[in-house]
């Protein structure tokens, strides 16, 4: 299986690249994975509406129309751990083999991605800082992966 993550922006805190590293080590026993980042449009005379619209754009550039491509979004469907690892194994026995998520900008998803994604998915009703959920979202990845392969960490 080849996971993509698509994001918006490089991730600015240390904490948080060294976890993002960590778990991206982890989760390539199991299947490969990379991250794509994509450039921020925060510009101080834009409006949201013009960088959410930006960043539709490029995702638009890395995303194919055979892509299936899964939304995170405050507003998806709320999953557990198990059904996240449930819904990879679904798609696993599909023959889905190439699988690309989405975390948006600091603005959130324009609503024209939203549309052409296959799964939104939220991974709380609280809501985190874009740069954050790359670390929580990976850390759920891993969490999945060792579910499905009788790992020892999903307690």
């Amino acid at each position: 299986m080849n996971i993509e993550l698509i994001v918006i922006g490089k991730t600015s805190e240390n904490y948080l690249k060294i976890g993002i590293q960590d778990y991206l080590s982890k989760i390539s026993r199991f299947c490969s994975i990379s991250i794509n980042i994509l450039k921020s449009h925060t510009n101080k005379s834009l409006s949201t509406n013009e960088i959410i619209k930006l960043e539709a754009k490029s995702i638009f550039q890395v995303i194919k129309p055979k892509d299936f491509l899964i939304c995170l979004d405050l507003n998806g469907k709320k999953i557990n751990s198990l059904e996240l690892s449930k819904e990879i194994e679904n798609l696993t026995n599909i023959g889905r083999r190439d699988l690309k998520f989405l975390i948006g900008g600091p603005y959130g998803i324009c609503d024209d991605v939203k549309k052409r994604s296959n799964k939104m998915i939220s991974l709380s009703s609280m809501t985190f800082s874009h740069q954050l959920v790359r670390l929580i979202f990976l850390e759920q990845l891993y969490r999945s992966f060792s579910i499905l392969n009788n790992f020892p960490y999903h307690k």
